[in-house]
């Protein structure tokens, strides 16, 4: 996959973006930042957990938990309930690991 190191610290920032995007109902696209190279927010999700990026994956889930819960996708959100505390399991041991000894 496409290594995109100089624009690590937007990839958050583009799935919350999108979020409030979705929330008032817009149909802007956030991933124009990222000149082609990444156009839908899968495509985010893929590459961080390509790479390792729990805690970015974390916050895809949690966003997308959000926005289904807020839209009364009571079901939607509940699988993203599941993923995103399958994330925070990652994290958890991750934090423990780098804490030991």
């Amino acid at each position: 996959m496409l290594q995109l190191n100089q624009l690590p610290s937007c990839f958050t920032h583009v799935s919350n973006h999108l979020s409030v995007l979705m929330l008032i109902g817009s149909k802007k696209n956030p991933f124009q930042v990222f000149n082609g190279h990444m156009n839908s927010e899968d495509e985010l999700l893929q590459h961080a957990l390509s790479i390792g990026r729990f805690s970015l994956a974390q916050t895809i889930y949690f966003n997308r938990l959000f926005v289904a819960f807020f839209f009364k996708r009571y079901e939607e959100a509940q699988k993203y309930a599941g993923k995103y505390l399958n994330q925070y399991a990652k994290l958890n041991i991750a934090n423990h690991i780098f804490t030991r000894g």
